[in-house]
């Protein structure tokens, strides 16, 4: 688990990190895929509008500053990122077959 930050500068300068479903912003857990290499990766969008079209309206999300993106993946013991990664429909979060 990592805690959120409120982001501060310019949009520039911040990311979107999917997360799982939180409760209150004071601590997240962040949402993570497997890679093709077995690689556990979180996942990062460089803007709100990517974090829609890549993983779904109902994908939870928290914005940092996008120079804390190696402490939050050292953090939640990830691998790496995906940047502005795609997710199928039918495996994204609120889809059908995707998770809860």
């Amino acid at each position: 688990m990592t805690e959120a930050q409120q982001p501060d500068g310019t949009s520039e300068d911040v990311v979107y990190v999917a997360s799982q479903p939180y409760r209150n912003e004071t601590e997240v857990t962040l949402e993570m895929r497997e890679t093709d290499g077995g690689e556990r990766a979180v996942m990062v969008y460089s803007s709100l509008q990517t974090l829609v079209a890549g993983a779904g309206e109902q994908q939870p999300w928290i914005a940092v500053p996008r120079e804390r993106v190696p402490e939050l993946v050292r953090r939640s013991g990830a691998d790496g990122v995906l940047l502005d990664t795609v997710i199928p429909p039918g495996l994204r979060r609120g889809d059908p077959e995707g998770p809860q």
